[in-house]
């Protein structure tokens, strides 16, 4: 008769709660990232609060100007069973205020602007010789503030949450 011994029975338990553990990560690291660009497709999930553009920026999607928020990468932690998401370095100065919302407060300045034949005032460089004589005036603007709307990008939504549950659990199967 052959005996089986506890500590034996212990390991195996370990062994195969470390692969679903291992499996179930990367398949959570995978579909929330997935998740995440949809948010980025369809405008928020919920939807984001449009963003109020002029110029040529106008008409282009709220967050989607040059696609660095967009880019969100996960790394896991299989040691303490974690998926943290960061964003583009790039992105990292604007991350945090289209999040959760806030406010910029823009400090008084100088501009320097041109006008054109046609009579429309437009931005001019201060430093910049064009080699053609242009009258620049400089005018001054007070201290204002911008208001960001929180629009939050970096979330996965309940409507998500069965599909990477079926997903997790299927990865789990194959590894066992």
């Amino acid at each position: 008769m052959a005996e089986i011994k506890i500590s034996d029975v212990k390991k195996k338990i370990d062994s195969l709660l470390g692969q679903i553990k291992t499996s179930a990560l990367k398949v959570v690291q995978v579909e929330a990232v997935r998740s995440i660009q949809k948010n980025f497709e369809v405008g928020g999930r919920p939807r984001w609060i449009p963003s109020k553009k002029k110029g040529r920026l106008k008409g282009t999607n709220t967050l989607r100007v040059t696609g660095t928020l967009s880019q969100v990468s996960a790394v896991r932690n299989d040691s303490d069973g974690t998926v943290t998401f960061t964003t583009n370095p790039g992105a990292r100065a604007y991350a945090r205020i289209h999040q959760e919302g806030g406010v910029i407060n823009r400090k008084a300045g100088t501009q320097a602007r041109r006008t054109k034949r046609d009579g429309r005032s437009v931005f001019a460089s201060k430093n910049r010789d064009t080699g053609k004589a242009k009258k620049v005036d400089i005018s001054f603007y007070k201290p204002y503030q911008i208001r960001i709307p929180a629009r939050p990008y970096m979330v996965i939504p309940d409507e998500d949450l069965p599909q990477i549950m079926n997903q997790v659990a299927n990865a789990i199967k194959r590894a066992l």
